[in-house]
């Protein structure tokens, strides 16, 4: 199965327990943290980009995958491109998340874990509180939501187009007529299409930011 290039590329990973807020002029976190990175006004910690990589390794290792590399950088970079989308989304206002969806989110996170006390352990482990949480994932949201709109949304495929995909790739589909492939194709046409046109969008975003990368081990 073709993976949702779109929405890999738009989130920050899988395991949003992990991934931290940044606590703007909180002093003391820097003294004892390293700078990986530091976007407009926005620091990302060592530690952020830590704890991405290892929930990305921990979802690859669930799949049977094992860690390609340069995956830590892809972590890094996703974290940039979050902080930069969110910027948009804020600027733009766009789109919202009700606070239904980050229930809703939240509870999938903690049903992740065996029993509310494992749940409430990992959060006490990472030194974020359930509200932290519920805001980290109200801005995931907000930049999934957005960037949707903002592209996917406008992302159009022709029957012309989906005939020769179906064409030159009939052995994906078996005994499928186009007819019954067709939705499906069109599915895969428009994540590659929404991802080619991200790419230009995070491009753009970068090109009119500033962006600090750090020295990091």
């Amino acid at each position: 199965m073709m993976k949702n290039r779109f929405v890999i590329k738009i989130a920050v990973f899988a395991v949003a327990l992990f991934i931290m807020h940044t606590r703007a002029g909180d002093a003391s976190a820097f003294l004892i943290d390293k700078i990986d990175a530091v976007v407009n006004d926005k620091v990302i910690t060592k530690s952020e980009v830590d704890r991405a990589y290892d929930a990305e390794v921990l979802r690859l290792e669930a799949e049977g995958k094992k860690p390609a590399p340069g995956l830590r950088k892809e972590a890094l970079d996703s974290l940039i491109n979050r902080i930069l989308i969110l910027e948009d989304a804020k600027k733009f206002n766009l789109v919202q998340v009700t606070d239904e969806e980050v229930d809703k989110a939240y509870e999938s996170v903690r049903q992740g874990f065996p029993s509310e006390e494992a749940f409430l352990s990992a959060l006490n482990k990472e030194e974020i509180t359930p509200a932290e949480l519920k805001e980290n994932l109200r801005d995931q949201l907000l930049a999934a939501k957005y960037a949707d709109r903002r592209i996917k949304s406008f992302v159009r495929v022709t029957v012309e187009d989906q005939k020769k995909y179906y064409e030159e790739n009939r052995n994906m589909f078996g005994d499928k007529s186009f007819d019954m492939a067709r939705e499906e194709i069109n599915g895969l046409l428009v994540e590659k299409e929404a991802g080619r046109k991200l790419d230009d969008y995070l491009n753009e975003l970068r090109a009119k930011s500033s962006i600090q990368l750090m020295d990091s081990e």
